[in-house]
Order: structure tokens, then C-alpha cells, then sequence
């Protein structure tokens, strides 16, 4: 099924990835290309949400494939706030922000719960 991507709001402030049940890093990488595009034509903060609640499965070298796109995000792209991950994704993640010093990506169980974060980072940021 791959990745289908999408705006997440009228506003088109919130790019969402929805993850099927399998992808591989080719997926990964046109999703983030066509995220690219939508980011690239807005001249505000854009946030994406990465929808893990279908997939089985993260394929290997996900530290590295996350820190190639982490250096390739335009500059008006702040949070990357992964959802409905397993305890196992979650811990991929967290080992990806600490191993390569990275703030900008979390975690969320839901996609209420990331709308949330991102719309209390843009509080405390004044963008809201």
C-alpha cells in the first residue's frame, strides 16, 4: 500500500503521512518528496505528522534513512510528530533523536495527541 500523503488541515500547515500496512524506503523517500513539494510552495511553518497506526512493520536502517531526510527538511519545516508507532517504533525514534541530537521529531499515540503538540509548539512560539 506504501505511503499516501496529505494535508491534515484546511490551512495547509500540516503535512500527514498515512503508512499502510507494508512500505519500504522507497515509499518513505516519494512520500518525503511529495512532502517536499507541498512544504516548499507554502511560505509558512509547516509540521508533519507521520501516521504509523497501520504498519506492521519499520524496515531496517531506519536511523539512517531518518537522519538523510531529517538534513534534507526545508527550513519551514519544524515538528515531525510520529504517530500510532509500536513501543518498538517509539524506541526507534527515540534512539534516532539521541544518536543524531535531534529535537524536532516526537512521538504521539494518536493524531489528536500530535495536533496538540504542534498547535502548543506554535503557541509557545507565537505562530498560533
Amino acid at each position: 500500500m506504501g505511503i499516501e500523503v496529505s494535508w491534515d488541515d484546511a490551512e495547509e500547515s500540516i503535512i500527514r503521512w498515512d503508512f499502510g500496512e507494508t512500505w519500504n524506503w522507497d515509499d518513505f523517500q516519494n512520500a518525503f518528496e511529495q512532502s517536499l513539494q507541498l512544504a516548499l510552495k507554502a511560505d509558512h511553518r509547516i509540521d508533519v505528522i507521520p501516521n504509523l497506526s497501520y504498519s506492521k512493520v519499520v524496515p531496517p536502517s531506519a536511523l539512517t534513512q531518518f537522519n538523510r531526510i531529517q538534513r534534507q527538511m526545508p527550513d519551514n519545516t519544524t515538528l515531525i510528530v510520529i504517530t500510532g508507532g509500536s513501543v518498538f517504533d517509539n524506541a526507534i525514534i527515540s534512539a534516532f533523536r539521541a544518536a543524531y541530537r535531534v529535537e524536532s521529531w516526537r512521538t504521539a499515540r494518536t493524531i489528536d495527541e500530535a495536533r496538540i503538540i504542534i498547535h502548543q509548539s506554535r503557541s509557545e512560539n507565537g505562530q498560533d
